[in-house]
């Protein structure tokens, strides 16, 4: 495994000027420099649902898992509700 670039979430830091319209392309293209030389990561996930019809939220918890330069994997384990 390699380290993922330092920034929120593990994620590389936002390009300058990426607030801005017309920046989505921009904002890409730094994702993509910045994991360049990463070629595999996994990472523990969870999923919230808010049910209106049932008034409560449903938090699932999983894994996923990518490997250059084709393998991704997400598995999402049975929900609990929650509080």
């Amino acid at each position: 495994m390699h380290p993922v670039p330092h920034g929120v979430g593990g994620f590389p830091p936002a390009p300058r000027g990426a607030g801005r319209a017309g920046a989505p392309l921009e904002g890409l293209e730094a994702l993509r420099r910045g994991f360049a030389d990463i070629r595999d990561f996994t990472a523990d996930i969870s999923q919230e649902k808010h049910l209106t019809l049932l008034k409560r939220k449903m938090t699932s918890q999983g894994v996923v898992r990518f490997r250059k330069p084709d393998l991704f994997f997400m598995e999402l384990y049975p929900p609990m509700p929650a509080g």
